[in-house]
């Protein structure tokens, strides 16, 4: 990574030499004619211009092309989000199984199942549902 950087910075700093070396002699003037008008330049001047109008014609286009995929990485950030979100409140819920708490459990997936519609989930609900619908077996134990 070093190697490529110092290997790129040592051919700016030959461009810069030799753009400075040639842009120190007077290599003559350009001459564009448009009646009524007249505009005279030097010859270095015109291949700054030159130069510096294509950077920005490549950076404007650049920033253009970020800007219409702004969108598309916003709905794309939004949907990670959402999606960590419904997959914490599932790992909650599994836990509050785990746990043996079916209220909290019920309750986290029912919020996980509100912000996608899984069948899977759906199901798990209906389960803890029943089994909160029977009655509650009472065992006596003998006492002697």
């Amino acid at each position: 990574m070093i190697k490529r950087q110092l290997f790129w910075w040592v051919i700016l700093a030959i461009l810069v030499i030799v753009g400075l070396t040639f842009l120190g002699d007077e290599h003559g003037h350009v001459m564009i004619v448009r009646h009524p008008y007249r505009v005279q330049l030097s010859f270095n001047l015109l291949l700054v211009i030159i130069a510096l109008s294509f950077l920005v014609f490549y950076y404007l286009m650049r920033f253009l092309g970020v800007i219409k995929r702004m969108p598309e990485k916003w709905q794309t950030k939004r949907s990670i989000k959402q999606l960590t979100k419904q997959q914490n409140l599932l790992v909650e819920g599994t836990q509050a199984l785990i746990d043996e708490d079916a209220d909290k459990a019920k309750k986290l997936l029912k919020k996980a199942n509100k912000q996608s519609e899984g069948e899977a989930i759906t199901r798990l609900i209906e389960a803890l549902e029943q089994k909160a619908n029977q009655p509650k077996q009472i065992t006596q134990v003998d006492s002697h």
